[in-house]
């Protein structure tokens, strides 16, 4: 139904949410005004988790539906819309003083909230850079379970802030029980 609509902003991912590892959709009924003005929208069917839902209907009112798709009964009736919430990691990130990325392209697939390590600024003073690799357990709920480095970058604070990044991560459901997993850290090039 993207045709629809002329303009469809995307909801904000709640960050509690994010951090919980919720996902899931909510349906919202949208009223619109001839002019295609969402002029309220209700929810139809929630997703479980009320910082979603209410995130979708925040989001619907911000649309603006074409005027020319505009049907009676979308005044009336309503239109509704499926917003989906589904959390994925970010394959790789830019910092103003590093880069982290994944060293394959599965782990954005696993991990729903995965932040890239800060980077200690002793280490970033001396441009120290180096690959950490850490093997981790999956616990039932997605949550790290034990964390451990197994090969060092040559840098302990390096290995620190990559073993701090890593237990805060949460993966998807189905990994639970699993190990293992490696991510680069250095330090940006100018």
């Amino acid at each position: 139904m993207a045709s629809l609509w002329a303009s469809a902003p995307k909801p904000k991912f709640p960050e509690t949410a994010l951090r919980k590892g919720t996902e899931g959709y909510v349906i919202v009924r949208a009223y619109v005004a001839k002019d295609g003005v969402v002029t309220r929208a209700t929810i139809a069917r929630g997703s479980g988790d009320a910082t979603l839902d209410e995130a979708a209907r925040t989001a619907v009112l911000k649309w603006k539906m074409n005027p020319a798709a505009v049907k009676p009964e979308y005044l009336a009736k309503g239109c509704e819309q499926r917003i989906d919430f589904r959390q994925e990691a970010p394959a790789a990130a830019r910092y103003r003083d590093r880069v982290g990325y994944f060293g394959s392209f599965q782990g954005p697939k696993i991990w729903i909230y995965a932040p890239f390590p800060e980077y200690p600024a002793h280490e970033r003073l001396v441009k120290a850079e180096g690959v950490t690799h850490v093997r981790i357990t999956i616990g039932p709920d997605g949550q790290v379970s034990a964390a451990e480095v197994v090969k060092s970058s040559g840098f302990p604070n390096l290995d620190k802030a990559a073993l701090d990044a890593v237990r805060q991560w949460r993966a998807r459901r189905e990994y639970a029980g699993q190990h293992g997993v490696h991510f680069t850290l250095q330090r940006m090039r100018r």
